[in-house]
């Protein structure tokens, strides 16, 4: 059955491809080529060949055949499918046949100022504004955004608007990972502005998004002061209009403040934002926002660890297993399973070999109920650990154990990553019956 069905899927496949083909090659006589055009050219397929766009023929086509058709008929197909191909090359970092798409949308809007012109036109600029800072060709980026600004100055629509905040949004993202924050800050500013003017949806939520990176940027810089004005700014947004968007961004900048703090050492501020998600979780059980907590506690395991704090690292596993129990889903599954792992490192090196296994109890409970490979990957690094912590404590006999529980994983279940973790722990046994692993280390 399934062999006859692959057969079908590469026949239509085949089929499909020589059409594109030949479309590319005959010449259009009526507005349903263009149709066509637009057609294949709208989503990605194994038939789709890039090589195969021929955007001069679809030029001469369109002259000849808007003389005896509806030329805005006609007109706005070609558009769609010049919109398409752009974005199909900035994708392929062809960005040279990408602005000659741009050059063509912009002679049209040029001759035909209609709305629909103007709103395939504003489409390429975000596109190529994308592309551009996507290959760190951030004047190209900048002068894209340009045009959009000036697009949207002249003809306040809705359509410009909405790709002009999304171009901004991008633009901010680009110039933060660049470290180039004065920038960032100025599209943080025009986004403001825009919003303050124009309170929509779109615009809310490229807000949003553009100050959870912001975040990020200035937390990376050490701006502690810049970073926490953006969940703060959130906060009151989401405040003003009690959206899902805006809700699920806030979740995102509350996470990403709490980790910098996290890393950078500073408890208490990391705590703050932990109770903030805490709260907002239980006013919007929602799943986005309850992903967003469960990697809060998962990295708040790791960040008490690196310091001795057993007690407040087993509260946040506490925390985890009630978020689990309630919400038993696979991404909180996972964070569980990976905070257990992160104690049974720490609670290994502390010599709190009863609190390690307690931990390695659990994972294997919880692969028993939930034997998803994200778990067993977890359960083989936990396991790990322990072979690891025991050896440095001579414990041969409990070491053994681990290394044959491991073993047998990998048995039931040959996946590289599980083998990974054999490897590693026989290696550690070796070195161990060597006598060259470093004892009370």
């Amino acid at each position: 059955m399934w062999e006859e069905l692959n057969k079908i899927v590469k026949k239509v496949v085949q089929t499909l491809g020589e059409i594109w083909e030949e479309l590319n090659k005959i010449e259009g006589q009526t507005p349903e080529y263009f149709s066509a055009l637009v057609l294949f050219t709208g989503d990605p397929s194994p038939f789709f060949d890039i090589e195969k766009i021929d955007m001069r023929h679809w030029l001469r086509c369109y002259e000849k055949v808007s003389k005896d058709y509806s030329e805005k008929e006609v007109r706005e197909e070609l558009a769609k499918a010049l919109v398409n191909a752009a974005s199909y090359y900035g994708g392929a970092g062809r960005l040279e046949k990408m602005e000659d798409c741009l050059k063509e949308l912009r002679e049209l809007h040029k001759k035909h100022k209609e709305k629909e012109m103007r709103e395939k036109l504003a489409i390429s600029l975000y596109n190529a504004a994308r592309s551009y800072g996507g290959a760190g060709r951030l004047e190209e980026m900048e002068a894209c955004l340009k045009e959009l600004r000036e697009l949207h100055m002249k003809y306040r629509e809705r359509e410009v608007r909405e790709e002009l905040a999304g171009g901004l949004f991008n633009a901010a993202s680009y110039y933060g990972v660049a470290g180039r924050l004065e920038e960032m800050e100025a599209c943080l500013k025009e986004l403001r502005e825009l919003h303050m003017k124009y309170e929509e949806r779109e615009v809310r939520e490229c807000l949003a998004k553009s100050l959870v990176n912001a975040t990020d940027s200035y937390g990376r810089a050490y701006m502690f002061e810049e970073m926490e004005a953006c969940p703060k700014e959130l906060i009151k947004l989401h405040k003003k209009h009690k959206e899902k968007e805006v809700r699920e961004n806030l979740a995102r900048g509350l996470y990403n403040a709490m980790t910098i703090y996290g890393k950078a050492g500073e408890l208490d501020k990391m705590e703050n934002y932990m109770r903030k998600l805490e709260k907002l979780h239980k006013e919007y059980p929602e799943r986005v926002i309850r992903e967003e907590l469960a990697k809060a506690l998962l990295n708040a395991t790791s960040y008490y660890g690196r310091r001795d704090k057993l007690v407040e690292m087993e509260v946040c596993l506490k925390d985890l297993r009630a978020l689990h129990i309630k919400h038993p889903e696979k991404e909180v599954r996972e964070k569980l399973a990976k905070g257990l792992v992160n104690a049974t490192n720490h609670y290994g090196r502390a010599e709190r070999f009863d609190k390690m296994e307690a931990c390695l109890k659990e994972l294997k409970a919880l692969h028993k109920e939930h034997p998803e490979k994200e778990v067993r990957e977890e359960l083989a690094k936990g396991l790990f650990n322990a072979i690891y912590h025991y050896g440095r404590r001579d414990k041969l006999v409990e070491m053994e154990a681990c290394l044959k529980e491991l073993r047998e994983l990998y048995l039931n279940h040959p996946e590289k990553e599980v083998r990974k973790e054999l490897d590693k722990g026989l290696f550690y046994m070796r070195m161990y019956r060597r006598r060259l692993l470093q004892l009370g280390g």
